[in-house]
């Protein structure tokens, strides 16, 4: 019996000529060949999905010594370190700590003597404005839709620990002048 790949090439070029010599002949073609790649293609597929649930458990490290360090102010600039038990790992995303719905993105790691830290660096305006009593979280990416009282960053912090940590309430008197 002769290979069904060997077969595909005329097929090709009768469909690309526009010479159907049978129709049936045609569909029967797309069919084997629409099966084949589906079957290679479902493989590759379920691979990816399981790579896609398991990359936020996978990358991210836990975060459960992750806690406030030191709060100081260098010029116009307010240093919010938090620090960790462990050095952070950054993988395919980055660390966002939360004050109520002010994400503050810009930060610097440090490990010294096998411990992380990650210093936040907040402008003295926003940190001046920033509520009093508003929830603290550090996150391993954003956190989508954070509202006024913080329960979305509650609910990321419980349900997927390792990628988000409660860290308090912040207040202004943290600030060590």
């Amino acid at each position: 019996m002769p290979d069904r790949r060997s077969q595909r090439a005329p097929v090709f070029l009768w469909v690309a000529a526009g010479f159907f010599v049978d129709m049936h002949e045609v569909f029967a073609y797309i069919c084997l060949y629409a099966k084949d790649l589906i079957m290679k293609n479902t493989l590759a597929l379920l691979a990816g999905m399981a790579l896609c649930f398991s990359v936020e458990r996978g990358f991210a490290q836990p975060m459960l010594s992750a806690k406030i360090g030191t709060v100081s102010q260098v010029g116009q600039t307010v240093e919010l370190s938090v620090a960790a038990e462990e050095p952070f790992y950054f993988a395919g995303n980055r660390y966002v700590l939360y004050v109520g719905i002010h994400p503050f993105l810009i930060a610097r790691q440090t490990d010294t003597g096998g411990k992380g830290y990650l210093t936040f660096l907040i402008p003295a305006s926003e940190f001046s404005a920033l509520p009093e009593g508003g929830r603290m979280y550090l996150s391993y990416g954003e956190i989508v839709d954070m509202d006024e009282s913080g329960a979305r960053g509650e609910e990321r912090a419980s349900a997927v620990p390792n990628t988000c940590k409660y860290l308090g309430v912040f207040t202004a008197k943290m600030l060590v002048h």
